[in-house]
């Protein structure tokens, strides 16, 4: 068993430790309150949002709405929400998953054929089957026409024609170019 003469110098040793954690906190209390607030981040700016509406059955075309800060409809085109056997929204190359993403323009694809010539728009599910389905590579592109210019399934993005992805890109572009914020929300539903 230790003595009381023991005890008490490491009780000393731990109370010097402990005042000296207190000051280093209150002077870091006083320099944060001396500290200008940060400027506000990023995503207080302005932001854009697409709403895309695909029939339930997935084989019509559905449409694609882009909005500006107030509401206000900037772009709208037909659009195809089918994978190419018309597989559930939960599966591996599904239809386009439905629920809330953030989106963001990606880079011009490899392949023409499949995506387009130009830009993407890059998707990441954060609510809705979007997020539970745990699917990525989800994207709003263009691609070569089907059949008598249709449009041609996908393996699960959104699909439009190259003309009216060419337009999206630059109306994104353009409401970037004036301050909004990069990145957009983007709706997916079925009707």
């Amino acid at each position: 068993m230790r003595s009381v003469k023991q005890i008490n110098p490491e009780l000393k040793h731990q109370r010097s430790r402990l005042h000296g954690v207190v000051i280093v906190a209150l002077l870091l209390t006083v320099l944060l309150q001396l500290v200008p607030a940060a400027p506000a981040a990023a995503s207080a700016s302005p932001a854009w949002s697409i709403r895309v509406e695909l029939s339930a059955d997935r084989w019509s075309p559905g449409r694609l709405h882009l909005y500006d800060k107030n509401g206000g409809v900037v772009f709208s085109a037909r659009c195809l929400g089918r994978s190419e056997y018309n597989t559930p929204m939960n599966v591996t190359y599904g239809n386009t998953p439905t629920g809330v993403y953030l989106g963001r323009l990606g880079r011009v694809r490899s392949s023409a054929y499949s995506y387009g010539p130009y830009q993407t728009v890059d998707l990441v599910g954060v609510a809705g089957i979007a997020k539970t389905s745990r699917r990525t590579g989800i994207l709003i592109h263009g691609g070569a026409p089907g059949p008598g210019g249709s449009l041609r399934p996908s393996h699960g993005c959104v699909r439009l024609s190259n003309q009216d992805e060419k337009r999206l890109v630059e109306s994104i572009t353009a409401l970037v170019n004036r301050g909004y914020n990069p990145t957009g929300r983007v709706v997916i539903t079925e009707r």
